[in-house]
């Protein structure tokens, strides 16, 4: 399954899939799906080239539909607490680490890796303009329930606002959030890079996997 690179109809789909005609739909729609099918798979082969051994990538998309704002794969990388997710927006190619809470307990346990991991997060974070960090709570009535900090903005006082966010929320009785920690490839970027995407996003999902292992 050869792949040559993720073309700007790729990211636009998601934009204007509602006014598509039924045949154009299906034809962009199913573009998109073998172009990050084939994707996943040469990071696969990337993988077992490289370590003989094998990269577990989630490839149907049974999920993905016309509502789908995202099309994404999931790294079956057997952490207890976090997974490794690729996804492809209107706006980027991302692959984070997830950290995910739904109970007190386990937010505050997110907070003591931010805190008693600071150093090593900022030298993952630091190591790219494309790393960020994004904390998003699913509490819908709040006029600000996200929170991002990219590579570009990280110090002390940026760093401890994003803690204290966090903080504020779980004071709040609303624990229930998703922590991302990765790269976020933007759409000129992976349409300049290429066949070369392949091995970009390899290697990016490779860093994410140590930073979990780092910090966990």
């Amino acid at each position: 399954m050869e792949f040559n690179g993720l073309t700007g109809v790729d990211f636009d789909y998601f934009k204007n899939k509602d006014k598509l005609a039924k045949e154009e739909y299906e034809r962009v729609r199913n573009d998109l799906k073998m172009h990050f099918r084939a994707l996943c798979y040469q990071m696969q082969k990337n993988h077992h080239s490289k370590t003989g051994g094998v990269l577990e990538l989630q490839r149907d998309f049974h999920s993905f539909n016309k509502k789908s704002t995202d099309i994404y794969s999931e790294y079956k990388g057997g952490f207890n607490d976090s997974k490794v997710i690729i996804k492809l927006d209107k706006d980027a190619l991302s692959i984070e680490a997830i950290f995910s809470s739904s109970t007190k307990d386990e937010a505050y346990k997110i907070i003591d890796i931010l805190t008693s991991k600071k150093m090593k997060l900022w030298e993952f974070v630091l190591s790219s303009k494309f790393m960020h960090m994004h904390v998003e709570f699913s509490k819908k009535n709040r006029k600000s329930n996200e929170l991002k900090l990219n590579s570009l903005e990280i110090n002390n006082k940026n760093y401890d606002n994003f803690i204290l966010f966090i903080e504020n929320n779980i004071k709040e009785d609303n624990f229930i959030f998703n922590l991302k920690i990765g790269y976020s490839y933007p759409k000129n970027e992976c349409i300049k890079q290429g066949k070369n995407l392949v091995n970009l996003s390899y290697n990016s999902l490779i860093n994410v996997k140590e930073m979990i292992e780092k910090i966990s």
